[in-house]
């Protein structure tokens, strides 16, 4: 009945984590001695997880099990449960993913750029174009052989997207589908003397290995940045979720950076690859929600606001006012609701849906149930709710600060 649920802004909602240590702290003996990484083939075909890995192994003592397989095969994988974290490059689909509840906490990792080879012959005449659709346009035009990933990688999306662009359903006898790795494709294009989109890391590290030539770059429709995304265990509790978080961290991190920054200068005289990690944590910093014990101010996504509840610890608890966590969530108030009878409380944002209820250690985030270590309740009339798995559940997260007492939510 509608009269018998109310809008949570009648209440006064807080939520609450354990206190007692940093949520973004992983002890050194929690973490899992392996992780799955799913990953696009363009890190391994180009080298980088050649130079990454060994160090992250060596500092963690935990064993890398990389899949290399198209962004697309990547993301099925986490889908399924089957990969602990992923590094890929198809933003779009990376951002459908956080938002089915999938994954958690991506992060900017690099970029580098796209562009057109082809052979010397340059059939369609394209070389030296920046724009890469109307290249694309020629190409079909000129019914010149090109040859596609076909594999749903981030590369392969990034080619369908300009060919829809270009108002072109490219088809046989001239388009082929390779259904290979980025390697593999490079090599079949020289072979065929056709046209392929690559990415540039792995073309400068397999441009001597075939007779094809730059064609077309610099259109900004050409960008390719990559992001990390650690696999959500709200839905598969049973993946290395530790081991995950860590090499997240690494790779976003100084010592992961820094390879990253250096790699491929030596033998070609650039970085295969720009890191993005500075710069994506200062931007999230900015947007970041804070929140600080005994004062009813709050720093919302960088904005200020005051509200009529002021977070406090109880038990070893944190309790925070449920208005703020939900903007901080970006979960507005509409999709925040209160069911009176069943003493629920329910959580939406896009596909997400977070279900809690008084009393129960039972979360159910998304259709799947996930074990709480405490229960939510109802205090002096303020129903209670556990901030750290229902930020996860989100993609978000909740580290506490001990020393300046705040909850950061981002």
């Amino acid at each position: 009945m509608r009269n018998s649920k109310i809008k949570i802004a009648m209440l006064a909602i807080c939520l609450m984590f354990i206190s007692l240590l940093p949520l973004n702290v992983i002890a050194a003996d929690a973490i899992e001695d392996t992780v799955t990484l799913a990953t696009t083939t363009s890190t391994q075909d180009s080298g980088l997880l050649d130079a990454l890995v060994p160090v992250f192994e060596k500092e963690y003592k935990t064993k890398v099990k990389v899949v290399a397989v198209g962004s697309g095969q990547a993301m099925e994988m986490g889908q399924k449960g089957d990969a602990d974290v992923l590094l890929v490059h198809s933003r779009a689909a990376e951002d459908k993913f956080i938002a089915e509840g999938y994954g958690i906490n991506r992060k900017d990792v690099m970029h580098n750029e796209f562009l057109v080879v082809g052979p010397v012959s340059d059939p369609a005449k394209v070389k030296g174009m920046t724009d890469v659709t109307a290249a694309f346009k020629k190409i079909a035009e000129a019914e010149s052989k090109f040859v596609s990933r076909g594999d749903k990688s981030g590369t392969n999306t990034k080619e369908l997207g300009i060919w829809t662009k270009a108002a072109i359903k490219p088809a046989l006898p001239w388009y082929i589908e390779a259904g290979k790795g980025m390697g593999d494709t490079i090599l079949m294009a020289g072979e065929m003397n056709a046209y392929t989109l690559v990415d540039e890391a792995t073309w400068l590290t397999w441009k001597n290995k075939t007779e094809l030539k730059d064609m077309v770059q610099g259109d900004k429709l050409l960008f390719n940045p990559y992001g990390v995304i650690e696999v959500n265990p709200a839905k598969y509790p049973t993946i290395h979720k530790n081991a995950a978080k860590a090499f997240s961290d690494f790779i976003t991190g100084e010592k992961g950076q820094a390879i990253i920054a250096s790699f491929g200068k030596a033998k070609y005289g650039k970085a295969l690859f720009t890191g993005d990690a500075k710069a994506a944590a200062a931007s999230t910093s900015e947007k970041a929600s804070v929140l600080t014990i005994g004062s009813n101010k709050y720093k919302i996504m960088g904005a200020d606001q005051t509200g009529d509840v002021a977070p406090y610890i109880k038990n070893s608890r944190t309790y925070l006012p449920i208005r703020p966590v939900a903007y901080a969530l970006g979960i507005k108030d509409s999709d925040i609701v209160w069911d009176s009878s069943s003493q629920q409380v329910t959580l939406t944002k896009g596909a997400v849906v977070v279900k809690l209820k008084v009393n129960s250690k039972t979360m159910t985030a998304s259709g799947k149930s996930v074990t709480l270590d405490t229960a939510p309740e109802i205090t002096n009339s303020r129903a209670c709710l556990p901030v750290a798995a229902v930020a996860q559940a989100f993609g978000a997260t909740a580290t506490w600060n001990a020393a300046q007492q705040t909850v950061v939510i981002q």
